[in-house]
């Protein structure tokens, strides 16, 4: 997933590592785009989620409209909107909150 969003703009990312020691490196600058932050864990955390949309399928006749690219490709565009708005705001003077990470 992260690999998908990150070549949305133009990002190649490489990945070192195993496990909690897996990092995602911008392949052109070296820099370290991506690691594992424990803050983050689930209090229960499981080893495998599988989604099976079957039943959905079989009671009501619901197909998915939307792949997992288009999905990346719509979230990276909005978050890219998001930034030059913020950009924007900056360069006029303007103060905005930074609810991002």
């Amino acid at each position: 997933f992260c690999s998908m969003a990150f070549s949305e703009v133009g990002i190649v990312i490489k990945w070192e590592g195993k496990n909690n020691q897996e990092k995602g490196i911008d392949k052109s600058t070296g820099k370290v785009l991506v690691e594992v932050d424990p803050n983050y864990y689930r209090p229960t955390e499981v080893d495998l989620l599988i989604g099976d949309a079957t039943k959905a399928k079989e009671q009501l006749d619901w197909e998915p409209k939307v792949t997992v690219s288009l999905l990346v490709k719509e979230m990276v565009s909005s978050d890219v909107a998001l930034f030059k708005k913020e950009m924007f705001l900056k360069k006029g003077g303007f103060q905005s909150l930074n609810q991002y990470e």
